[in-house]
C-alpha cells in the first residue's frame, strides 16, 4: 500500500515564525510497547494502516516535505501531495 504519492500536483504551506520554532525543538520519539496476543497482529496492522491513512487523507501536509524558500529571510514551507491515495 502506498501511504504519499508526490506526482499528484503539490500544494505549499508557508510556515509562521511560529512554525518555524517548533520545527527546530521538535524532538522524534519512539513508543514500544509489548503486544500480547500475536494473533491480533494482523488485525492491528491493518487498524494502525487504516487510522494513519485517515490522518493523512485529513491533514495531508503531514506527508509533505519542509523546504527553505528563502535563504535571504530563512523563510520555510511544507510541499505536500494534494491527495493522498
Amino acid at each position: 500500500m502506498q501511504i504519499v504519492d508526490m506526482a499528484t500536483t503539490p500544494t505549499w504551506l508557508d510556515l509562521t515564525i511560529l512554525d518555524r520554532t517548533m520545527l527546530r525543538v521538535y524532538v522524534r520519539q519512539l513508543l514500544i510497547f509489548p503486544f500480547p496476543n500475536p494473533d491480533h497482529r494482523p488485525d492491528a496492522i491493518m487498524i494502525l494502516r487504516a487510522g494513519l491513512y485517515e490522518v493523512l487523507r485529513r491533514y495531508p501536509f503531514l506527508a509533505g516535505t519542509v523546504k527553505e524558500t528563502d535563504p535571504s529571510t530563512g523563510a520555510i514551507a511544507v510541499q505536500y501531495p494534494s491527495n493522498i491515495d
